[in-house]
Parts: structure tokens; C-alpha cells; sequence
């Protein structure tokens, strides 16, 4: 019955990670398992048993939560993306408070430098991603050299990313340019007569995430103990930004051309209160104040 449960913790986290501003490691966090896969990705090799029948359930469960996400996602971008976006904007203000609170009696001139250049950094990188005009709002059919060296990174990086409470992994292949490109392989992992495009742009990233699963659990491990409130103002810096990129890169894409109609704002409005209201639910559940 545990398994079962793992399994199914694993769908959830598979579909929180492939929403721009929602974070698997709070989903962690709030399953009750945060500190169990940190501990069984940092001692896989010392606890190999135990370690490896944990990470294989909850990863069953991720790759399935994975597949069906990203075809819901796909039809919900396709159909109404202004809704959408709209939605991933609420989840991320509603993080904000879990973030804040705990660390606002803390500010001084130090935090406060961290939090800036955190924001500076991933605005500077959306702004010269679109200067380049890759929009985050086409599949890329062509990919290049320098695409298979950045769609690795994105899993290296991106993997430290999943396992950080209140960070989305997902939102940096957003930022620069890969989420549909992503969204669509992962979709689309079962079409067998277009298995190779699929695995052009998996591969990278699957390759990614095996190279910098364990040295990020250690280094986030590290930090965490060490540094917790820096990481933190970094961590509430990038969520600012976050919020930044995502209009940027929206409004900057092919989507903005055509204005939204009154009911669309009006949903869009709507679908933005709800992402707030979820993911501030979802914080206060972690605290165990409901």
C-alpha cells in the first residue's frame, strides 16, 4: 500500500513540474516525502535497496504524471493559451506568502543584493531569449548544436531546480524558449512513427537530469543547511522574475497578435484568482495550518 501511495505522490509530482511556476519540491514537501528523496538520491549508492525500490515507484509515477500532463497542457495552450498563462501567474503569486513570511524579518542589505541579482539574472535571460526571437510559444522543429547543449543544461540544471521547494524546474526550458518544444515530445512520447524527433529533444535532457540528479541533491542538501535564508531570497527573487517572464515571453509571442476577447480577460482573470488560490491552499496545507 505504501508503493501505491508513492506511486501516486509520483503523479502529482510528474504534473506540478510541467506547470511554469509550480514547484515539485513543495509538492514534496507537502506529500510528506521532500526529505525522503533528497536522502535516497544522496545515498543511492550507500543505501542502494532501500534507495532504489524509493526512487523507482516515485519515479513510475512521475513519468506517468508526465505523459498525461503534458497532453492536457498541449490541448489547454492550444485552445485557450491566454487562460493558461493567466493560471501558471496565480501559481506562482500564490507561493509568494510561503516564501516571504518566514524570511521578511530577516532583510538586510545583503538578502536584499541576493534577491535583486537573482530577479536581474533571469530577467536579463528572457529579455536576450526573445531579442533572439526564440518564442516560448512555437515547437521548434529544427534544433542545432548549440540547442542540444542548452536542452542539457536545462535538464542539469532544471532537475536541482524540481527538487527545490518553491522553484519550477520546467520554467526555465519556458524561459529559454524549449517549454512547447518540451511539452510536445513529452505528449507525444507514444507516437511511435515520430519516436525520433521525440527523442532528439528528450535524450539531452534525460542526459541532463542523470548527470545532475545526485550532485544537485548534495549541493541543494549543502545549501539548504548552510545558507537557508540566502537561498531563500534567492529563491523568492527568481519567483518575482518568474512572474516577469512569463508575461514577457507571452506578450512577445505569436499569441499576442490577437487581442482576447471580454470573456477570455474576464477568465483569464478568473483562472488567475484560482491559481492563487490553489497554490496559497497548498502552502498553507504544507505549514498544517488547514
Amino acid at each position: 500500500m505504501k508503493k501505491l501511495f508513492l506511486f501516486l505522490k509520483g503523479i502529482l509530482f510528474g504534473i506540478s513540474n510541467l506547470i511554469p511556476g509550480a514547484s515539485g519540491g513543495t509538492t514534496l514537501v507537502i506529500c510528506g516525502i521532500y526529505e525522503d528523496t533528497i536522502s535516497s538520491i544522496s545515498n543511492i549508492f550507500k543505501k542502494f535497496k532501500a534507495s532504489f525500490i524509493f526512487l523507482l515507484f516515485l519515479a513510475l509515477g512521475t513519468i506517468i504524471g508526465f505523459v498525461g500532463g503534458a497532453k492536457v497542457i498541449n490541448i489547454s495552450l492550444e485552445h485557450a493559451p491566454y487562460i493558461v498563462i493567466n493560471f501558471f501567474i496565480g501559481i506562482i503569486l500564490g507561493s509568494i506568502p510561503l516564501f516571504a513570511k518566514p524570511i521578511i524579518k530577516k532583510t538586510n542589505i545583503k538578502y536584499f543584493i541576493t534577491f535583486l541579482v537573482s530577479m536581474i539574472i533571469v530577467g536579463a535571460i528572457v529579455i536576450v531569449t526573445n531579442i533572439f526571437n526564440k518564442s516560448t510559444t512555437t515547437v521548434i522543429d529544427n534544433l542545432e548544436i548549440k540547442d542540444y547543449i542548452l536542452l542539457f543544461i536545462c535538464g542539469f540544471v532544471g532537475i536541482g531546480m524540481m527538487l527545490l521547494p518553491g522553484v519550477s524546474g520546467i520554467l526555465l526550458f519556458y524561459i529559454l524558449g524549449y517549454y512547447p518544444t518540451v511539452m510536445n515530445a513529452i505528449a507525444n512520447i507514444t507516437d511511435f512513427s515520430n519516436i525520433g524527433s521525440n527523442l532528439k529533444v528528450l535524450l539531452p535532457i534525460a542526459l541532463g537530469i542523470i548527470c545532475g540528479i545526485i550532485p544537485c541533491a548534495k549541493l541543494i542538501h549543502l545549501f539548504m543547511k548552510k545558507f537557508p535564508v540566502g537561498i531563500y531570497f534567492a529563491i523568492l527573487g527568481f519567483i518575482f522574475a518568474s512572474v516577469f517572464s512569463i508575461y514577457y515571453s507571452f506578450y512577445n509571442s505569436e499569441y499576442a497578435e490577437t487581442l482576447p476577447s471580454v470573456l477570455m480577460l474576464n477568465l483569464g482573470i478568473i483562472a488567475l484568482v484560482v491559481g492563487v488560490i490553489i497554490s496559497y491552499s497548498l502552502s498553507l496545507i504544507k505549514n498544517k495550518r488547514i
